[in-house]
């Protein structure tokens, strides 16, 4: 079970309409195989921006609208972090994007990526 923070985060945007019941529930096992993977307690104080960001990309492509580009620059620094890239690739664009019936665009890879490198890696980029 989330801590009631993160779960109240879900919800409220699960309730405002921002996020579909679907989106929520995968939030919340994507959230999981984060915790599982890096070995740590994903919380509303270390997990709000990643938590956030996720639901409402996984929400986005979910509906079809499209994804902001991310610039070359950024998207290697990020793929720097071999270990948080592949994890997205594997349980977000992959799994996940599997159960939504999405493709999870490499730009949107590089920005979870880089919230991931922030949640998992607490000295930052």
């Amino acid at each position: 079970m989330r801590p009631l923070s993160l779960e109240l985060r879900l919800r409220l945007l699960q309730e405002s309409g921002q996020i579909s019941p679907e989106v929520a529930e995968l939030t919340r096992w994507i959230l999981k195989r984060v915790e599982e993977r890096y070995d740590m307690t994903v919380t509303e104080e270390n997990g709000a921006m990643f938590t956030t960001h996720l639901a409402v990309a996984l929400e986005r492509l979910r509906s079809g609208q499209a994804i902001d580009e991310m610039v070359a620059e950024g998207l290697a620094e990020v793929k720097a972090y071999p270990d948080e890239w592949a994890f997205v690739n594997q349980v977000v664009a992959g799994e996940a994007g599997r159960r939504l019936g999405v493709r999870v665009p490499e730009a949107e890879v590089g920005y979870l990526t880089a919230h991931l490198i922030t949640l998992v890696r607490p000295d930052g980029l």
